[in-house]
């Protein structure tokens, strides 16, 4: 991290991005799971939790990585990898907690 500070940092906001994108999918995979939602129309059957993992895992992204490269254009280059570093912790420990919020779904008929 100290040779390359910068190199660092863009890779690391690099993999925010891979991240947040992998977090994505796997709300779907979840929530094909769940008896009774078959597609995207049905996750409101879920409650709130698919809009609050979606949001764990794009907004520490859409936070971190323009202050970040804000951060690579000042003093504080040596530091810069940090904030997507802990972006990504965040990603993933909201999205735990917004997964495990996931509603079971009410079947009507059958």
């Amino acid at each position: 991290m100290r040779a390359h500070p910068v190199a660092a940092a863009l890779g690391l906001v690099a993999a925010q991005l891979g991240l947040a994108a992998v977090l994505t999918s796997q709300i779907l995979a979840v929530a094909y799971r769940m008896p009774g939602v078959g597609s995207l129309d049905e996750l409101g059957r879920l409650g709130s939790g698919p809009g609050w993992a979606f949001a764990a895992a794009w907004a520490p992204a859409a936070v971190a990585i323009p202050i970040t490269l804000i951060l690579l254009a000042q003093r504080f280059r040596r530091r810069a990898w940090t904030l997507p570093a802990v972006g990504m912790l965040v990603s993933v420990a909201g999205w735990l907690w917004a997964v495990s919020t996931f509603e079971q779904p009410t079947i009507v008929g059958g």
